[in-house]
C-alpha cells in the first residue's frame, strides 16, 4: 500500500510545486539535479509562458525518489490554447534515463531538454502527442524571495527564482494548436524538497505580471494553519520588497480573485479577468487521487489571467495563479 502511495505522489506533486533552492546547493550549476538520498526528495524545475495569442504554457521536469526506485526523471507540458480547454503530456523516466552534461550546460529527460548557452536558455519538451520549444532570451538569475528556505519538523522546502521575466521566441505543436515562431514572456523558478506539501502551506497566491511598463511578481504565502506566512513583489527596478501582512488584502468569489497591493513600490489592484486552467489532482486521478490524499492534500490549483492597474493608472497584465492545498 506504501508503494501505491508513492507512486501517485509522484505524479501528482509534479503539478503543485512551484519555485526553488538553497545556498550551498544553489552555488553550483542551477541545472545540475544533485540528487539525494531520502524516500520524500525531490527537484523541479518549471517554466510558465504567457503567448502573446493569449494561450499559456507550462514546462516542468521533475526528479524524484518516491515510489519504486531512486532518481526518476518526469518531463510534462501543458498547453491551453486560447478559448480552448488545457492539454496535458509527461514522459517519466528511470535513473538511466535522464543525464546532466556540463560540457554543454544541459539536462536531459528522455526526448526533452533544458540548456543553457552564450546567453539563451532553450527549454524542449516532448511528451505523448505535445510538443514545445521555448528559446528564452535570458540566462540564470539567483533570486532568493523572504522565506524561500521553509520547515517542516526535520523535512524542508526552498525555492530559487532564475528566470523572473524574459522574452522567448519557439513553437508549439498539439493536435488542436499548432504555431511556428511564437512569442510571449515566460517565468523559470526551481524548488527542492523533502516536506510534503499540506506541510508546507494551505495556500499561495502568485502573480506574474508580464506585459507593461514595469513587469512585476507577487507572491503570497498561508501557512499550513491558515495563518499568514510571507508575501513579497519584485520588479528589476525595486527587487525585493518584502509586504507585512497589512500589505494587501485578498478578494475572491465563485469566477474571481483580487488583490489590493497597499505597500510600495506598487500601489493599486490585481485583478483576474478571465479563467485559464481549473486543476484538481485528487478528483482527476479518482480513486488513487483519493489515496493520496495525506501526502498532498486535496489541492485545487487555478490559473488565471490577470492585470494589474496601479494608482498612476499603469496597466500590467500577466498570470495569477491560486493554489489551495488544503480543503477549506
Amino acid at each position: 500500500m506504501m508503494r501505491v502511495f508513492a507512486l501517485t505522489r509522484i505524479t501528482v506533486f509534479i503539478l503543485l510545486i512551484s519555485f526553488s533552492a538553497a545556498t550551498s546547493w544553489a552555488a553550483r550549476s542551477p541545472l545540475n539535479p544533485l540528487m539525494e538520498s531520502g524516500e520524500s526528495y525531490a527537484i523541479t524545475y518549471t517554466a510558465v509562458a504567457d503567448l502573446e495569442d493569449g494561450s499559456y504554457v507550462l514546462l516542468q521536469y521533475l526528479f524524484s525518489n518516491a515510489g519504486w526506485g531512486d532518481g526518476k526523471g518526469l518531463c510534462r507540458a501543458m498547453v491551453v490554447p486560447v478559448g480552448q480547454k488545457g492539454l496535458n503530456a509527461a514522459e517519466k523516466v528511470s535513473r538511466d534515463g535522464w543525464a546532466y552534461d556540463p560540457k554543454t550546460e544541459t539536462l536531459r529527460v528522455g526526448d526533452c531538454r533544458l540548456q543553457y548557452q552564450s546567453g539563451t536558455t532553450l527549454f524542449l519538451v516532448k511528451a505523448d502527442k505535445l510538443e514545445v520549444a521555448l528559446s528564452i532570451n535570458a540566462g540564470f538569475e539567483s533570486i532568493k524571495p523572504p522565506n524561500n528556505h521553509i520547515k517542516a519538523d526535520d523535512a524542508f522546502w526552498e525555492f530559487e527564482i532564475l528566470i523572473p521575466s524574459a522574452t522567448f521566441v519557439g513553437s508549439v505543436s498539439t493536435p488542436s494548436y499548432s504555431k511556428e515562431n511564437v512569442k510571449g514572456h515566460v517565468y523559470l523558478d526551481r524548488t527542492r524538497s523533502t516536506a510534503l506539501l499540506p506541510d508546507v502551506a494551505s495556500r499561495w497566491v502568485r502573480f506574474k505580471g508580464f506585459y507593461g511598463k514595469t513587469p512585476f511578481m507577487m507572491q503570497i504565502r498561508y501557512k499550513p494553519d491558515r495563518s499568514f506566512g510571507e508575501a513579497w513583489m519584485y520588479s528589476k527596478d525595486a527587487l525585493l520588497t518584502k509586504l507585512p501582512e497589512g500589505g494587501f488584502s485578498i478578494t475572491e468569489n465563485s469566477k474571481q480573485v483580487g488583490v489590493a497591493l497597499k505597500g510600495a513600490p506598487h500601489f493599486g489592484d490585481i485583478q483576474t479577468t478571465s479563467l485559464i486552467h481549473r486543476y484538481k489532482p485528487t478528483a482527476a486521478y479518482g480513486v488513487m487521487g483519493a489515496l493520496a490524499k495525506p501526502w498532498v492534500g486535496d489541492p485545487t490549483i487555478l490559473t488565471y489571467r490577470a492585470s494589474f492597474v496601479g494608482k498612476d493608472g499603469v496597466e500590467v497584465r500577466g498570470i495569477l495563479e491560486d493554489s489551495k492545498i488544503r480543503d477549506e
